[in-house]
């Protein structure tokens, strides 16, 4: 209230003020009429010649629009036909820069392409140089001939002497048979010997013994000079391969060469051709330029070209004529800006004398309302003080509620740390609680695993151990081993009939490995006169008799275990390999076995074979088919 009244007190006086100022400010109101009237009158007069001069100034400034669009046109149409030439010329003087450009270019693109044309022939005479012409792929080919042949007759010597030593060796062995004291017998029908008998196969073993080591003496004297030899050759023979490869490879270098020299020299071509192109052009250019520049001079400048217009003429000599009228009419602006100002005043004074006339009653109830407004100012200033009084008693209450404050704030932000505990809390329990269930899960799962693991552990031993019966080191192992020395006896009877007791077949089921240990394995050794040699070394005669032998034991092996007998015998061909000698060995044998089998049946077309057998089956074969004849002969 106290507020109130006091603005009401300041501006009820602020208003009073103001108007009492205002009317003693105000002048005569029929002087500043008669003044309006005078400054009206002369503002209408200057508003006329404006206007006059506003419509001489707008035909002005069209006439200078038309003068300027006249001078624009030729200027524009000067410029046009400027810059069109000096355009021309530019593109000319840049069509001839990468004329010159090219070449340059080109000069220095042969120059670079001579320069390594020179450089690639020197690289030509070098490698020219190290061509080695006294080698070539015909004389490196029967040098190759000649060296393998030698080494081939080295190697047919080598296996001569080998066959030498071990024919020495039998001897030395029958030898020590004969000239045993104590058991003295022949060394192949194991009869005992007479003293007579000794002396002469001491004899006869003796020149056989000499006769051999001369030939194996001169044998490995030889095969010692051809060794050499062969070294010295296949160094050389290295050196001359190494030689004719350089010589390959030299020429195909130069051959690359040669095509980009060739290349180089169509390219130089190109390159003149190319130059002289330039040239021309360069010329043909240059002589654009020129006339170009000519028609460029001829062009006038464009003032001349505009004062030598008549319509542009014509229509300056009307701006000119204008702007006289403007000067005639002309008026002093400042004057109509200040009568325009008196005026305005003038009028605002009138305005305010009606408004202060209209304020003069408010007057007395503003002064009335300034003296209401005081009194009751006092009053309430009076009242305040006392309530000041009172309420310094409760200074205290300000400080007391900020500590209450203080303490809600602490309790709040307790009650909120004391919440986020609880909730951590509780998600904590939640987790726990689920991970409890989980590992009560898990250890049930443990249990069946385990239980199922320990049952298929079982099962897996039970596999292992029939995996191993039923592998190779298992039941088939002990089959094998206990078939081969039925197979092996059955073929040494037959093959000692075959090859007079020269040969005996070895069946190895086992191994031994270079870092110690067995391998299972089925390796067939055969020994012979020469020693124990691998299958592969004996002859097409000898392989058969040794396939021959052990597919009957083989098939006399299974049909025991099967319970029963081999009825039948069929050889079909395998006898062109034989010399006449084997031949006999092996009729020999068929003979021999005849009584283990019910029928022998022959396949041949050797003529040798025909006698051999009482019963021919002779096939013919005709324009009907093929007729079977049976033939019998004594």
């Amino acid at each position: 209230e106290y507020t109130t009244h006091k603005e009401t007190f300041h501006s009820t006086v602020t208003q009073w003020r103001t108007t009492h100022k205002q009317l003693l400010a105000v002048g005569d109101s029929d002087a500043l009429l008669t003044q309006k009237k005078e400054l009206t009158s002369a503002i209408t007069s200057y508003q006329k010649k404006l206007q006059e001069s506003l419509a001489i100034k707008k035909e002005l400034l069209e006439a200078q629009e038309k003068l300027q669009g006249i001078k624009a046109d030729i200027t524009a149409k000067h410029t046009q036909q400027a810059s069109e030439k000096k355009a021309a010329i530019g593109l000319l003087e840049a069509k001839l820069k990468t004329i010159d450009e090219k070449r340059i270019e080109i000069e220095k693109e042969s120059e670079r392409v001579y320069k390594e044309t020179g450089l690639t022939a020197k690289r030509i005479e070098e490698l020219q140089k190290t061509i080695n012409s006294s080698i070539t792929a015909e004389k490196l080919e029967r040098t190759e001939k000649q060296f393998e042949k030698k080494r081939a007759y080295y190697h047919k010597w080598v296996a001569r002497a080998n066959m030498l030593t071990t024919k020495k060796n039998d001897i030395k062995q029958k030898q020590s048979l004969s000239c045993d004291n104590e058991q003295p017998s022949c060394p192949l029908c194991e009869q005992n010997l007479s003293a007579s008998r000794k002396r002469f196969l001491q004899s006869k073993f003796d020149n056989e013994s000499s006769f051999l080591s001369h030939q194996l003496n001169r044998l490995v004297s030889t095969l010692k000079e051809l060794k050499a030899t062969l070294l010295d050759e296949h160094a050389q023979l290295t050196k001359a391969r190494t030689a004719l490869k350089n010589n390959q490879l030299a020429q195909a270098t130069i051959d690359e060469l040669n095509k980009n020299i060739a290349q180089a020299a169509t390219k130089l071509k190109e390159y003149a051709t190319h130059k002289e192109l330039l040239k021309k052009q360069s010329k043909e250019t240059e002589q654009s330029m020129q006339q170009a520049a000519k028609d460029l001079e001829k062009l006038s400048d464009a003032s001349s070209l505009i004062k030598n217009n008549k319509e542009y003429m014509a229509v300056a000599a009307q701006v000119e004529k204008l702007i006289e009228k403007i000067d005639a009419v002309a008026v002093d602006e400042k004057i109509y800006i200040q009568a325009s100002k008196k005026l305005e005043n003038i009028e605002k004074e009138l305005i305010t004398k009606e408004n202060i006339t209209a304020q003069k009653h408010k007057q007395e109830q503003r002064k009335e309302i300034v003296f209401t407004a005081a009194k009751r100012i006092r009053e309430l200033t009076s009242l305040k003080n006392k309530q000041d009084t009172e309420l310094k008693k409760f200074d205290s209450l300000q400080e007391d509620e900020k500590q209450i404050n203080i303490q809600s704030q602490d309790f709040q932000k307790q009650t909120q740390e004391q919440a986020n505990l609880k909730a951590e809390t509780l998600q904590q329990k939640g987790r726990l609680e689920a991970q409890l269930g989980k590992l009560e899960q898990y250890a049930k799962e443990h249990k069946a695993h385990q239980k199922l693991i320990k049952q298929l552990s079982s099962e897996i031993d039970e596999y292992q151990i029939i995996a191993t019966a039923l592998g190779k080191d298992g039941i088939q192992a002990l089959l094998i081993e206990d078939a081969i020395p039925e197979i092996e006896q059955e073929a040494n009877e037959l093959l000692s009939k075959l090859t007079d007791n020269q040969a005996q077949i070895f069946i190895e089921s086992l191994k031994d490995l270079k870092k110690g240990g067995t391998k299972e394995t089925l390796d067939i050794k055969i020994s012979d006169a020469a020693g124990i040699r691998p299958y592969e070394m004996f002859s097409g005669g000898e392989a058969f008799r040794i396939d021959f032998a052990l597919r009957i034991a083989i098939s006399k092996l299974l049909a025991r275990r099967a319970g029963t007998s081999l009825q039948t015998l069929i050889i079909d061909e395998g006898f062109g390999s034989q010399d006449e000698e084997g031949l006999a060995h092996i009729m020999d044998a068929i003979y021999k076995i005849q009584d283990d089998f019910s029928k022998v049946i022959i396949v041949s077309h050797l003529p040798a074979m025909k006698d051999q057998f009482p019963v021919h089956f002779v096939v013919q074969k005709d324009a009907q088919g093929s007729v079977v004849r049976v033939m019998e002969q004594g």
